[in-house]
Parts: C-alpha cells; structure tokens; sequence
C-alpha cells in the first residue's frame, strides 16, 4: 500500500479527490512530471539544502543505498542523538523526511501525539529537563511566515510525533532577504536566517489532526473515489481539466476573473461549471466577470452606472474608453522589455537572494505611420557567465540615443506590466548613477499597454487573462496560431531564464550558450515586436468601431 507523503497530504486538504489522484499517480494514472523549466530551480533548492547542513557540522545524513538501509541509519543516528540530515519515518499510512532533526533539552514534556490532545502541554518540576528534537526545514525561498511553510512544517511534526519522537519546537531556515552576495559567485551559510514557528505550527497540527482520519480513510479504500469540492484551488489543479469536474467544460467558471470561494459556492449550488450557463449578468460579482461572461456567451454588456457603453466587432467588445487610452500612445514607438536572472543564490556581488538582474533586453522603434514590418530592432543579450548588468544598461541607454538621433525622443515606451520594466529601470539607474539620469528619462515615457487594454477589451480567445500571449491571441486569430513563441526552443519567460541561471552557474558551457543565445534574442524580441502589433491593431479595431 502507498503511503502518504507530505504532497499527498497538502493535496488532500485543498481536495480529497486531488490527493486521490495524488495516490494513484505512477500506478494507475501517470507519474507526476516535473517540467524541465522548473528543474533547475528545483536543483538550485537542493544546492541551498546541502549548503543549509553546513549549519550543523555535527549533523549526519541518513541516506544508505537501499530504502531498508536508510531506514536502518535512521534509527541508529536517532538512538545515538545525532543530528540528522534526512531522516525517513514512517509511521502507519504516513512518510517524511525532515530536513534536519536537532537533539535538544527542554523543560516541557510533549507527548509523542500531543497534538491529538490539544497539545497536552506542562512544565516539567524541579527544573527537569526532558530530551527532545527540534524539526527544522530548510526552504530555497526568503525567510517570512508564509502558510505554505506552516503547513509543510506542521506535516513534519505530524509525522514525527505520531513516529514517537518528542517534538520541542520547529523553525525554518530559508534565506535571509537581507543578505547581499559581497563576492561573485560567493556562497556563504550567512546566507541564511531561522524563524521559530512552533506556535504557528501548534495551532495547525490541531487542525491536521481533525483532517488525518479522512486522509487514512481515502488510503483504505482505494476503490471509492471521493466527491469533488470546486474551490479556488481547483484552478491550478493538474486533474481539474482532464480527470475532474472541468475535463470537457469549454468555458469553465474559472476563466472569470478574480473568482472567489462565495462566487464558487453560489455556482456550484445551482449547478453551473461553465460560465455559459449563467442566465444572467447580474449573477456575477464584478463589472469585469460581466464583460468575460458577455464576450463568450454573445449577450449585451451592460456596464456599471456612467461608465462607457461597449460595443461589439466581430467577438471583440470595445469600450469608448480604448479610444481615449490610446491617444495617450504617441509616435515614434519605442517598445521595450527586459529578460532577467532571479537566483537564490546570486552570482554578482551586491544582489540579494532573488533581487532580479537584467541580463537582456529588446527594443523595437517605430515611427508614425508605419507598418511594424518596418521597425527598426536594437537589442543585447548579456553573457551572464560574468557580472553582465552594466554593458547591458549601458547598451540600452546608447540605442536609446542613436534611436532619439534617428527618430526623435520617444513619444511613448511601449511595455506590457510597467510595474516591472520601470522598476528595473531604477535598479539599474541606482546601481549605476552615471546612467541614472538616462534610465529615469525612459521610465518618464512609459505607457503600459496592458493598463489601455485591460477592461477596455475583451475577446473570448483571452480566456478571462490579459496576458500578452492571449490578448495576441485574440487580436491575431487568423495569423500564425502562436505568433512565432513555439517556433523555437525558448517558448516562454521560465525556459529563458533556466537558461540566463544555468550559464550562470557554470552549467552551460561555451559552445551551448553560442547555440542558444540566438534563441533568446528571438524570444525576447518576439514580444516587443508584438507590441508593435497590438498597437496597431487596436487602432484598427477602434477605427473599426467607431465606423459601425
């Protein structure tokens, strides 16, 4: 029989049925796939645990070559009151491996299944102190309070206590937000800060415990596959669209926008999983819900009290509002992005864990009146194998000048989310002041085409999201379905930077990085280029509109 794994478990709180799936994956469904992009940054978390252990000089690693093995080091180093990397316990349908287990003294007895009894907590007399271990888990993210890590920790206690180990705290270790790399490539357990959390991990073992009967009775009965719960979670579910109440929905209730567990609730009670059979408009929650509701079902729109009529051009719904924020765009067009490194470890001094380095960057110029055919590109793709961050700042404060000498200085800089263009902009004019000023001057043109489209715009083909792909998407429905992102081997923002963090890193030798970075500079490029488009195409469509 399987046991359950802290995935499993985590799973099954947000829905039985997903841990059900969970269970089975491997055997009776296919095993869980970790894409490629995420596998460099699951290997760069064990990079960061191994270098956690340095922490412990003492501490042992509980891993023979067997499962039988491991099991047999486990027990020893536990006797021998070691601290120990990676212990494997099991107890009944339960499995975990704790990051690391500290020996400790206390002066409060905890019983093995306290939090079975509401914790069963007390002083031990005369100054008594009792042996115990503390659970700590490392985590390759930044050291806050955050629920995800409450529950991994209070899944390890769990285990642990029912195993019959005397628990007398848990705390994480993860990576300090304040801490700077003070050397290229410096690795350092400085690196890392603790946070207690025993108390918050005491509250929700009272809660685990309420839910673990459940858990054990899914595992017993394998054969009955528990009722589904549509919640917010469900969105991001593997089984959701394939094995779950969404296989064959086409529009499902999630393609609404900011969908909360009352709305959930309230379609569930009547019924509805795809947003065509709701009847009515006013059923929904927001003005926005509204708009994606009358885009896919073909019904009017009727906007909230004083705010512009919408009107529809072929699927695509239009606002008067498009209009007015489109006269905010000026010629000549100069569309940026910026591709970024983000590691945990950094490897340019000065960076704290996850503070984002542009190593990249696409700048497509057009002037009025022409066709984006014509653009003029300037781009630059650093080599992140060295601190790269000041070539390419400055490489983009000279195109911008030989594009200001060619075109004249920028009516509008093109970008979609400004909040992170304009907040590399000031990292880099902060890190170097003698390109402050030119940097600024770029972010004082910034216009955000996501903010012009966003509620000003809706087409079915969007699926509920304005992301860039999906606005294309919908705007380019008879053009190449992928608008050239699939054509190569970099297809999407993840895959690009597993690539900037391999080099790096020193795991993407010379002769491979000539080969792929041409393929960054496409990517890269694709979406200003992209820009270029939408621009003119909603031009078009307002044109459109305003014949009609």
């Amino acid at each position: 029989m399987r046991k359950v794994n802290k995935r499993i478990f985590l799973g099954s709180r947000e829905c039985l049925r997903q841990g059900w799936f969970m269970l089975r994956q491997g055997k009776d469904l296919p095993a869980h796939v970790i894409p490629a992009s995420q596998m460099f940054f699951i290997q760069e978390g064990e990079m960061i645990g191994t270098l956690a252990q340095k922490r412990y000089p003492e501490g042992v690693l509980a891993q023979g070559k067997t499962f039988r093995e491991t099991l047999g080091l486990t027990t020893k180093f536990l006797r021998m009151r070691k601290t120990v990397f990676e212990a494997l316990l099991i107890k009944d349908k339960l499995i975990c491996r704790p990051d690391v287990l500290v020996p400790e003294e206390c002066d409060t007895h905890v019983t093995p299944n306290s939090f079975q009894d509401d914790l069963n907590m007390y002083r031990l007399p005369n100054g008594q102190r009792r042996k115990a271990w503390r659970v700590v888990e490392v985590k390759s993210g930044l050291a806050r309070k955050k629920d995800a890590y409450i529950d991994d920790l209070s899944y390890t206690v769990m285990v642990a206590q029912r195993y019959g180990l005397a628990i007398s705290g848990a705390s994480l270790v993860a990576l300090d937000p304040s801490h700077t790399a003070s050397a290229p490539h410096g690795e350092s357990d400085n690196v890392f800060a603790e946070v207690d959390l025993s108390e918050e991990v005491y509250d929700r073992l009272l809660s685990f415990a309420s839910f673990l009967p459940k858990v054990e009775n899914m595992v017993s009965n394998p054969l009955v596959m528990p009722e589904p719960t549509v919640q917010p979670a469900c969105k991001n579910c593997e089984f959701f669209n394939t094995r779950c109440v969404g296989a064959g929905v086409e529009h499902s209730v999630f393609t609404l926008p900011r969908v909360q567990g009352r709305d959930l609730e309230a379609f569930e009670a009547r019924g509805v999983r795809d947003i065509r059979d709701v009847t009515d408009s006013q059923e929904l929650s927001t003005p926005m819900q509204r708009l994606v509701w009358a885009a896919v079902t073909g019904e009017a729109y009727v906007p909230p009290a004083g705010e512009p009529a919408f009107q529809r051009v072929g699927e695509l719904l239009i606002s008067e509002k498009l209009g007015e924020r489109l006269q905010a765009v000026r010629a000549p067009y100069f569309c940026l992005d910026f591709e970024t490194m983000q590691l945990g470890l950094p490897t340019f001094a000065g960076l704290r864990p996850f503070e984002m380095a542009v190593v990249q960057y696409s700048l497509h110029v057009l002037a009025m009146g022409k066709d984006p055919g014509e653009a003029e590109h300037y781009h630059y793709l650093g080599d992140p194998a060295e601190d790269c961050r000041e070539k390419v700042a400055q490489s983009l404060v000279d195109a911008f000048r030989s594009a200001s000498n060619t075109y004249g200085a920028p009516g509008s800089v093109l970008v979609w989310n400004a909040r992170f263009e304009r907040g590399r902009l000031r990292e880099m004019g902060d890190a170097f002041p003698n390109l402050r000023d030119d940097l600024l001057e770029m972010e004082g043109s910034i216009v955000d085409l996501y903010e012009v489209c966003k509620g000003a715009m809706y087409h079915p083909a969007m699926g509920g999201s304005y992301s860039l792909k999906n606005v294309c998407a919908a705007l380019f429905p008879d053009a190449e379905a992928d608008l050239g992102y699939q054509d190569g081997d970099v297809q999407d923002g993840s895959t690009a930077m597993t690539i900037l963090g391999k080099r790096a890193r020193g795991q993407l030798p010379d002769e491979e990085w000539r080969d792929i970075a041409p393929e960054l500079e496409r990517y890269c490029g694709l979406d200003t280029f992209n820009l270029l488009r939408i621009r003119v195409e909603l031009e078009t469509a307002v044109a459109r509109r305003s014949r009609s």
